[in-house]
């Protein structure tokens, strides 16, 4: 017991000592360690949201022309682009597909139309049906997201929009 503590010892101290210099660097940065760097991001230069239902803000003033193209023109006409029926059906059904397309394929397709099998078996019918509730509300949450990079959403867990 004591040998291995004492193995365990100076890569914990090395990982602690790690989160410590990460946590001072965050304190002095963003004054709260715990705000994530795409939050201070949005704070800072977004005009468009990331919701739907979320106003405008104003424009913020940028230093270098790329910064405003990229949020003023890139971001703004996307928004205005997908911000009525004819423009966000289309876009969501879309993103759908580009998920599907993204996670699984083909690779999983043909699995995917046997799942109904699966609740015919007892033994692990709560088990799916809490994965596909699960599952449920992350997708209402990503139609609800305006934009989309799916290699940083993981699947089942909370997720942010970029």
């Amino acid at each position: 017991m004591f040998k291995a503590v004492k193995l365990a010892a100076a890569p914990l101290a090395l990982i602690l000592g790690h989160v410590r210099v990460a946590w001072l660097l965050r304190l002095s940065c963003v004054r709260n360690p715990l705000t994530p760097p795409y939050s201070v991001d949005r704070a800072t230069y977004a005009i468009a949201p990331y919701y739907v239902w979320q106003k405008l803000r104003p424009e913020p003033h940028y230093r270098f022309k790329e910064m405003r193209e990229f949020y003023y023109v890139g971001e703004l006409d996307f928004y205005k682009g997908i911000h009525s029926w004819t423009g966000y059906i289309p876009h969501s059904l879309a993103k759908v597909a580009f998920m599907f397309l993204f996670y699984s394929c083909f690779a999983l397709a043909i699995p995917l139309l046997m799942v109904h099998h699966i609740y015919r078996d007892r033994k692990i019918r709560f088990s799916s049906s809490a994965c596909s509730f699960s599952l449920l509300g992350w997708r209402s949450r990503f139609i609800c997201c305006l934009t989309m990079s799916p290699h940083l959403q993981p699947l089942f867990t909370r997720s942010d929009c970029r």
